[in-house]
């Protein structure tokens, strides 16, 4: 197909070439010609660029991560780097909760419950609702700031 009507990944057209400059590189999925800092350095090798320019990379790599088989696995391998635990043990402790938040009992609906740790030994507690992990995490997961603040509230109720 004729250069005028292609259109790489990152949905441009390619553009003549400025070839006065020694800092250009054509992207290897849109074939357009970019300056050099368009392009990523290579993992292995920092002394040369990627192949595909960023907004190429970019564009593919939210592509890949919007297949229902991607997201999945993403999900169990964040549950394992970050808490260590499987997907299956997230899903047997959501039963366990009966699928609600450890402290309000609010329903897990589109957006899953956060997991519930303790920053200082990283050791799993258990799952909560978004509003319910900030809230703690505001106290600092401190029982007697909870404690002081549960006693204002009583002191001072609803207003």
């Amino acid at each position: 197909r004729a250069l005028s009507t292609f259109k790489g990944a990152c949905g441009q057209t390619p553009f003549p070439s400025q070839r006065g400059t020694n800092m250009m590189k054509v992207c290897t999925s849109c074939g357009i010609e970019k300056p050099e800092e368009d392009f990523h350095w290579h993992y292995k090798n920092k002394g040369i660029r990627r192949h595909a320019c960023k907004t190429c990379r970019s564009n593919v790599e939210k592509e890949r991560q919007r297949k229902p088989e991607n997201q999945s696995s993403r999900k169990a391998y964040m549950l394992q780097k970050n808490y260590g635990i499987t997907q299956e043990e997230y899903d047997a402790q959501l039963v366990r909760q009966n699928y609600g938040c450890a402290i309000c009992g609010s329903r897990a609906t589109k957006k899953k419950l956060a997991v519930d740790h303790c920053h200082a030994t990283g050791k799993v507690r258990n799952l909560l609702c978004g509003p319910c992990n900030t809230g703690l995490g505001q106290f600092k997961d401190n029982p007697e700031l909870l404690e002081k603040a549960a006693e204002y509230l009583r002191e001072h109720g609803r207003t």
